[in-house]
């Protein structure tokens, strides 16, 4: 909880611990009395003693306070209804303006000396009595309720401190979930393909594994960080697109068009393999000859547009064999990362697909 406090008040105030409450109590007691001598009864400033007894008689509502703080304490607000909440203030507010009004009165006969028998006259009439009671009464009753009321805030803002950790925890370990989403059948084939190539062509066996590696490694392995830049993101798809043209050869055509400035713009981790991954599946299902693959990536004011398009027809989504998996990873992983400033189109014709993104990059605080 005291933690929790002093993160609350870092972020408020830009310090890095809270105001006890003697503190922020000694120091609303102490702007009370100064308004009270200078708004209300100014005519005391003529009058050096007078005003010292004028305070000291005010300040034992501080002492008080200390005490009706720690019956507070006590309370279990948080169960109670707002009715027993109000019931329960307003009860030890009289009971604490009585107490009040004793401790004043006590005070004001030992610094002021008064006649006596002429003070207890006034101090047992009923009159004099409810009279004052109109000063200490909601004196005592505001301070309960900013009490309660600045307690409920702290434990709002507690809530909500812990509603945004959850709700980031619980983006973390999506992301985390959608980004080891590696497609089994990649490594099937890719495994296949190696042990093929093996009696064939060793070194290009050698170098078909170091990609592999180096693939395995980004998507499985670099976990801190869930924002890379764009150039990674095209490094890792140059060597999952090198490890599929071992497969395919010549009927796989990739072309790269990224601006410079798009390269240092940063994206979600792992966020265009599932694009290219669909591009080459269900492209060479619907091509007849070589699947051509563009990827380009190009920024506008603070806005990255990144397109993989390919050729060939769309093919109806099916969930007999997965198609479309990886696009709604993608979609789910923008959502995460950019909830209200990224785009994620499909464009569909008779000769190819695009999938076209737009992430526009936020101010960060």
């Amino acid at each position: 909880m005291a933690g929790e406090k002093r993160h609350i008040w870092e972020k408020l105030t830009g310090k890095g611990i809270i105001p006890p409450f003697w503190l922020i109590n000694c120091v609303g007691w102490l702007a009370f009395i100064i308004i009270d001598t200078f708004v209300i009864s100014p005519e005391l400033l003529k009058d050096s003693y007078r005003l010292l007894s004028n305070a000291a008689e005010w300040s034992t509502g501080y002492l008080l306070t200390l005490f009706l703080r720690s019956i507070y304490r006590r309370f279990p607000y948080k169960k109670s209804s707002i009715f027993l909440l109000l019931m329960f203030v307003l009860f030890f507010s009289q009971l604490f303006a009585i107490l009040f009004y004793l401790s004043a009165h006590i005070l004001f006969i030992v610094l002021e000396k008064p006649d006596l028998s002429k003070l207890m006259i006034q101090l047992t009439s009923f009159h004099y009595f409810s009279q004052r009671q109109t000063q200490f009464m909601p004196i005592m009753t505001t301070w309960s309720m900013m009490y309660f009321g600045i307690k409920l805030w702290i434990d709002w803002m507690e809530e909500k401190k812990r509603a945004e950790q959850a709700s980031l925890m619980a983006q973390s370990a999506q992301l985390q979930m959608l980004r080891y989403q590696v497609n089994p059948h990649f490594l099937f084939n890719t495994l296949s393909s190696l042990r093929a190539l093996v009696s064939v062509d060793a070194r290009r066996a050698e170098m078909m594994i170091t990609k592999m590696s180096e693939f395995l490694r980004y998507s499985l392995m670099d976990a801190e960080n869930d924002e890379v830049p764009l150039y990674k993101e095209i490094q890792i798809i140059k060597n999952y697109l090198d490890i599929e043209k071992v497969r395919f050869g010549e009927k796989l055509q990739i072309e790269y068009a990224i601006e410079q400035l798009a390269e240092e713009f940063p994206v979600p981790v792992f966020i265009l393999n599932p694009i290219v991954e669909n591009a080459i599946k269900h492209g060479m299902q619907s091509n007849k000859g070589v699947l051509h693959i563009s990827i380009s990536a190009h920024v506008k004011s603070t806005t990255l547009y990144i397109s993989v398009k390919n050729s060939g027809a769309w093919r109806t989504q099916g969930a007999a064999d997965g198609l479309g998996s990886g696009l709604n990873n993608i979609k789910n992983r923008l959502v995460l990362h950019s909830p209200n400033s990224h785009s994620f189109e499909i464009i569909k014709s008779d000769e190819s697909v695009e999938v076209a993104i737009s992430i526009t990059q936020e101010l960060r605080k």
